[in-house]
């Protein structure tokens, strides 16, 4: 279609974490040649993809994150840590992006 002014990518950042009792107990930091965030001592690497997550998001360096847990069975149920990692939010930012770039390509095929 060519490209569009003013119309920037959705860069989205979506992580599925297997949902088990290894991923919520927490994890202790190696820190052979740097500090660790003071964040990331003691947490679980459920809780530090969440704070990545959220971070990558806060930063302005992706529009929107996912989180997903899921166990690694065959009837397995999908949760997410927080509300604002949900797939249901990182699905209506891809919708909303893919409304905004119809919207351009048929107002640039009008003209």
């Amino acid at each position: 279609m060519g490209k569009r002014e003013g119309f920037r990518p959705l860069l989205g950042y979506f992580s599925l974490l297997e949902d088990c009792a290894k991923v919520h107990r927490p994890v202790s930091n190696k820190e052979t040649h740097f500090p660790a965030d003071p964040a990331f001592k003691g947490a679980s690497y459920c809780r530090r993809y969440e704070l990545l997550c959220k971070r990558l998001v806060q930063e302005r360096l992706y529009d929107v994150a996912c989180l997903t847990l899921s166990a690694n069975a065959k009837a397995a149920s999908v949760s997410h840590p927080t509300p604002d990692l949900s797939f249901e939010l990182f699905a209506a930012a891809v919708k909303s992006q893919v409304a905004r770039w119809l919207a351009l390509t048929t107002a640039a095929k009008k003209n």
